[in-house]
């Protein structure tokens, strides 16, 4: 798994990739958790409901809603994880153009690639 932590805002990026790993039902206090399956299949249980997300698939998962997510070794899964003080506070457009700048430096240090994570 690699991190991507901006300090800046309450953001980051998380990927999942090549790691047949199973994570037990549980919730994220504060957070929408949105994700995007890179390649492979994820498996994902949200409001006791089960589906099989494929390449492309995007799911997003809501403050304090109990989940879990099975990802095999063939599945790679970028999650942002955004607070929900920055959902609240910052308009659609000048959130847009946040996470963007945000992909683009995570891009630029490699963070989905085979260097090191890093924090902005």
């Amino acid at each position: 798994m690699r991190y991507y932590q901006c300090d800046k805002y309450p953001i980051e990026f998380v990927l999942s990739k090549n790691i047949d790993k199973h994570f037990g039902s549980h919730n994220h206090v504060g957070h929408y958790i949105i994700s995007v399956v890179m390649q492979g299949t994820v498996a994902v249980c949200l409001e006791n409901r089960e589906v099989a997300c494929h390449r492309e698939d995007v799911f997003i998962v809501p403050p304090y809603a109990m989940h879990s997510v099975c990802l095999g070794r063939d599945a790679s899964l970028l999650s942002m994880c955004i607070g929900t003080a920055f959902i609240k506070e910052t308009d659609m457009e000048t959130a847009g153009r946040i996470v963007q700048d945000l992909l683009r430096d995570a891009a630029a240090q490699d963070i989905f690639g085979r260097g090191k994570g890093k924090s902005c």
